[in-house]
């Protein structure tokens, strides 16, 4: 009987890790509001709707917006932060420069085929 329970509580505890995304260095968001365009309640919503999404299809689904894209196009900085900030390989990510009102949606690995 205790080894059930054992293996039940085993099995249990690898499926909840499982289910859990893995966070890059702990600075890991898929909600990068830098313009302070969102209220906190709509951060929170947003945020909770992107991790959901991303971890059903098993690929990174982030939202950044800013103000300045540093002088690089904003297809350079998109590509450059979506790469340093530690998602996965497989994602999309719509970011918007609110200082030029423009905006752009990178793709990668998966994220590509599911773009189109």
């Amino acid at each position: 009987m205790k080894k059930r329970i054992f293996a039940f509580l085993t099995i249990l505890v690898l499926l909840i890790t499982a289910a859990v995304p893995v966070f890059a260095d702990g600075t890991y968001s898929r909600l990068a509001d830098s313009a302070d365009i969102l209220t906190d309640s709509e951060e929170a919503t947003l945020l909770s709707l992107l991790d959901e999404i991303s971890v059903r299809q098993q690929t990174d689904i982030v939202v950044v917006t800013v103000d300045t894209t540093d002088g690089k196009t904003i297809a350079e900085y998109a590509d450059d932060y979506y790469d340093l900030n530690g998602y996965s390989d497989d994602g999309l990510m719509l970011i918007v420069n609110m200082d030029d009102r423009d905006w752009y949606i990178a793709a990668s690995g998966f994220g590509i085929t599911a773009l189109t």
